[in-house]
């Protein structure tokens, strides 16, 4: 289980998804819900990678055919 901060919580799920995602974004989400669960360390919000890869997941449907 590896920690991230923001900027690298938003690199994370691009790479991870490949989906377009950024800081500003996940900021907007943690404020409005529905994004990822995240911790404060201080005034610094930290994402954990087992979190991440199931916010991921939910938001992933399966494969789709036309």
């Amino acid at each position: 289980m590896t920690k991230l901060r923001r900027d690298d919580a938003a690199d994370y799920i691009r790479k991870k998804s490949g989906a377009p995602c950024s800081p500003k974004w996940l900021a907007q989400l943690a404020s409005k819900g529905g994004g990822p669960p995240y911790e404060k360390f201080g005034r610094f919000p930290i994402y954990c990678t087992d979190d991440l890869d199931q916010w991921i997941n939910s938001r992933t449907t399966r494969p789709l055919r036309a």
